[in-house]
């Protein structure tokens, strides 16, 4: 009998653990639900390798005013090999997550912010040296 009262006890405690960790760990998706939304949507596009619908393309143009040439997306091939090279707040209230990949002579960056769930892409010849984070720069704004 005494054996069975440790044996809840110790049943109880591990419970108690349990939903404090849960709790916990609630918690802190609360606090950063923002990013978590941001990190999905830029690791969806990298698993589907595909540029997703509400990704807009960024037109710039180089020193000099030469245009920019318009490298179309059917040529991109590294979505799925894209890294994360920066996370943060993006307004206050609202997160970004930007990814960068190389294919060959391009460089593909693009991020995604959980305002209004948008996305900018920019595909550019990595002799252009374009710095990073640009696509952050011509997200939709609150």
């Amino acid at each position: 009998m005494k054996k069975m009262s440790y044996i809840v006890a110790f049943f109880s405690l591990l419970m108690l653990f349990f939903i404090f960790d849960l709790q916990g760990n609630f918690q802190t998706y609360l606090k950063y639900k923002k990013y978590f939304k941001v990190l999905y949507l830029g690791e969806k596009m990298k698993n589907e390798n595909m540029v997703l619908r509400n990704c807009s393309d960024i037109s710039i143009q180089e020193d000099l005013h030469k245009a920019f040439e318009n490298i179309p997306k059917a040529n991109i091939s590294c979505l799925n090999k894209s890294k994360l090279i920066y996370i943060g707040p993006y307004y206050g209230d609202h997160a970004v997550a930007t990814f960068r990949c190389f294919d060959d002579d391009l460089v593909v960056e693009y991020s995604w912010t959980d305002f209004q769930e948008s996305c900018s892409i920019i595909v550019s010849k990595k002799s252009w040296n374009i710095p990073e984070k640009m696509t952050v720069e011509h997200l939709n704004s609150p």
